[in-house]
């Protein structure tokens, strides 16, 4: 069975997506960097990476 869906439905399910979003600020100095997650060497996104941000989006 197929499903339709108007506009006026889509803009109803982001207003609801957008409503439940909270907004927080951050100070980048208080931001602690993880060292087993922070790449130093070879830091420039290789063809793979790029095609695969792309295709999915980031």
């Amino acid at each position: 069975m197929a499903t339709t869906t108007t506009a006026d439905q889509t803009a109803e399910s982001v207003d609801t997506v957008k409503a439940s979003l909270t907004t927080v600020l951050l100070d980048p100095a208080t931001i602690v960097r993880d060292e087993c997650n922070a790449r130093e060497h070879d830091t420039e996104p290789d063809a793979d990476l790029i095609n695969s941000a792309k295709a999915v989006g980031i």
